[in-house]
């Protein structure tokens, strides 16, 4: 099996992704991302876990580049892990009536219908006006274990 960092590996996400910034929105086209993981051997290549590879792609190359301000940057998740959705639902000073949900959630397990919804649920956590990577204030790395 190759290996998934490899070169190869992110230049074949560059075209998983398409943007609409009036919308404060990506889309990510999952079903080449499996493809190609499943070519290289992954045997468990959900949509979830695609969408992450393409999250921390998109952190990485796009938000921390020097070009981190552009379209794509805005409407860009961040890299979201079981442990971070706990510590939004635990969060008291944020209000929704998917917190229950969230609890539950196992990212890497996602279905395309599942995360789209739960991208849309997280996205009306931040002010329209603010780039979605800043959902990341709800959480800290020296909290996980």
């Amino acid at each position: 099996m190759r290996g998934l960092a490899s070169r190869s590996s992110f230049v074949a996400l560059r075209p998983a992704v398409s943007t609409n910034a009036a919308s404060g929105s990506f889309i990510v086209n999952g079903r080449e991302v499996i493809k190609s993981l499943t070519e290289q051997g992954v045997a468990d290549a959900t949509f979830g876990r695609a969408a992450k590879l393409v999250a921390v792609y998109l952190k990485v190359m796009v938000v921390l580049s020097p070009a981190g301000d552009c379209d794509l940057a805005l409407v860009a998740h961040p890299p979201i892990e079981r442990t971070e959705l706990q510590k939004l639902a635990a969060e008291v000073g944020v209000d929704s009536t998917h917190k229950r949900f969230w609890k539950t959630v196992n990212w890497t397990q996602l279905t395309e219908e599942n995360y789209y919804s739960l991208i849309g649920q997280l996205r009306a956590l931040i002010p329209p006006t603010d780039p979605f990577w800043t959902l990341e204030q709800y959480w800290n790395v020296a909290d996980d274990s």
